[in-house]
């Protein structure tokens, strides 16, 4: 009798000039996960920090692509994809950690729950803080309900407009979206939806895959006892600009998947959200209360999420 070779497992790392993180990452999902055939392949987006070199160095198992130009994160992962042959697929980002055996924990729910066509763990910041990784899909409401908490502060808004799915961290449920941080999807619904959008070059791809599982009869559950600690952002530069990136995302993902009279109103929601912002600052300013409330890269959030509102590169 034959014996299969199939991979359990096939994991895709997209690296840009991560190299220490990313050594990191590789070392603690190999401690992590023994009980898996595994196949690794790492997808490196033309990094300059001798990342290749660091991967063949001390992973030689590891199936390195080692791309000329960076073509972004849904580019370098369907190339890793398009390359895997396991029954599981896996997408993690460089800047992670495996804690606990969180991916076996990920696949032993797949297997126990077949409507589940992706799952993905608890993330948690390097100090052991819960980072959130369950999200609805965008909507107006959504925005209202993150914006308010990131502009006005005000925890009798935030409370007004939290729907139930807010931050339930200690419950594995089925959520709208998870961040392709850590995503784990069977082959089935893989071959039912495709890789990923590569119109998204990075931020929206993640949201947008999970959207078409859902509407391919999948279901996406964020899984409350498997934990993995991202440092997030360590590709993409500071918190600003990451979380402007993270609203165009969200902007064109909207234009993929909305009318353009609903992405009007959402476009609105963030425009008033960053007036009231700016102006609140002015008003204080003026009367002399606590006018350096706001930090410079809090200023220009709010400058840079006005200009996405109104259209214009931020």
């Amino acid at each position: 009798m034959s014996i299969s070779t199939t991979p359990d497992l096939s994991v895709v790392v997209v690296s840009y000039n991560t190299r220490a993180l990313l050594v990191a990452c590789l070392r603690s999902l190999y401690a992590q996960t023994t009980s898996l055939h595994m196949e690794v392949i790492v997808v490196d987006n033309a990094s300059s920090d001798g990342s290749c070199d660091a991967v063949r160095s001390e992973f030689p198992n590891v199936h390195l692509l080692a791309n000329g130009t960076n073509a972004g994160f849904a580019a370098g992962s369907n190339q890793g994809i398009r390359r895997s042959t396991g029954e599981y697929v896996l997408l993690l980002n460089p800047d992670t950690v495996i804690l606990d055996r969180a991916i076996e924990r990920l696949m032993a729910y797949l297997e126990a729950h077949g409507e589940v066509g992706a799952c993905g763990p608890q993330l948690r910041f390097p100090d052991g803080q819960y980072q959130r990784n369950a999200y609805p899909l965008p909507s107006i409401v959504g925005a209202l309900y993150e914006l308010s908490a990131l502009f006005a502060r005000s925890e009798t808004l935030e409370r007004a407009l939290a729907p139930d799915w807010v931050d339930r961290a200690e419950e594995s449920r089925s959520v709208g979206y998870l961040s392709g941080a850590c995503l784990l999807v069977r082959r089935p619904c893989l071959e039912a939806v495709g890789v990923l959008d590569e119109g998204f070059h990075m931020y929206g791809e993640d949201v947008d895959w999970c959207t078409r599982m859902w509407h391919e009869g999948w279901q996406v559950h964020y899984v409350h006892d498997a934990a993995v600690v991202h440092y997030l952002g360590a590709s993409t530069g500071d918190t600003a600009k990451r979380r402007l990136k993270e609203m165009r995302g969200k902007i064109q993902y909207l234009n993929k998947w909305r009318t353009p009279f609903y992405v009007a109103a959402y476009r609105a929601t963030v425009i008033l959200c960053s007036l009231y912002r700016y102006g609140r600052w002015q008003v204080r300013s003026l009367l002399g209360r606590d006018p350096n409330a706001e930090t410079p890269a809090e200023l220009q959030l709010y400058g840079g999420m006005l200009r996405l509102g109104l259209g214009r590169s931020a």
